[in-house]
């Protein structure tokens, strides 16, 4: 697989530095229109975060790659607006230009963690979630509780779950989302 073949020949990610110390979380791909709900709650997750875990806090970076509006256009922010607007520009980053596919596995291979998030559509399953299983990273899910992804996460034991649906709404979801972060960052420090 093409993870074999970035064990083999190893490199260094150019978005972060692995080696730093951080706790590096990936989303990679595109923002989808039904998604900012989810992202709007992650963000608020965030902020609660950084009061409640500070000094965990100071070692987490979420790194969104490849969502900007136009694959080659650096200046296509999707996500750095509401990074600005939720003030978290010193942990949450946008790499909104599309990366040749091989640099996103080895930045996938080469994080803490994985972010993979879902719309409010209940059947929308990330294509995503094939490749964050394959990289042995740990997966953090936001995903709609209908959405395949969500028993193909759980069956992979692949990492934490929340899962929203028009019962529970995403933003009802926002202390779990926390406890998300902070069981994902605890458990990477400890192994």
């Amino acid at each position: 697989s093409e993870f074999d073949y970035l064990e083999k020949n190893t490199r260094r990610p150019y978005i972060f530095n692995s080696d730093d110390g951080n706790f590096h979380i990936v989303y990679a791909g595109a923002m989808l229109p039904r998604a900012y709900t989810t992202l709007e709650a992650l963000l608020e997750a965030l902020i609660i975060f950084k009061r409640k875990y500070p000094a965990a806090a100071q070692k987490l970076r979420f790194h969104f790659i490849g969502t900007g509006k136009r694959p080659d256009d650096p200046e296509s922010s999707t996500v750095k607006p509401y990074i600005e607007r939720y003030n978290l520009s010193d942990i949450v980053y946008e790499h909104p230009a599309r990366i040749p596919y091989l640099d996103v596995l080895n930045h996938l291979r080469c994080s803490s963690a994985i972010l993979i998030f879902g719309s409010s559509e209940e059947h929308y399953s990330p294509s995503k979630v094939f490749q964050a299983v394959l990289s042995k990273r740990p997966i953090v899910a936001l995903l709609h509780a209908k959405s395949t992804a969500v028993d193909i996460l759980k069956e992979a034991n692949a990492g934490i779950v929340v899962a929203f649906d028009e019962a529970k709404p995403v933003y009802a979801c926002i202390d779990e989302i926390v406890h998300a972060l902070y069981d994902a960052i605890k458990y990477y420090y400890s192994s």
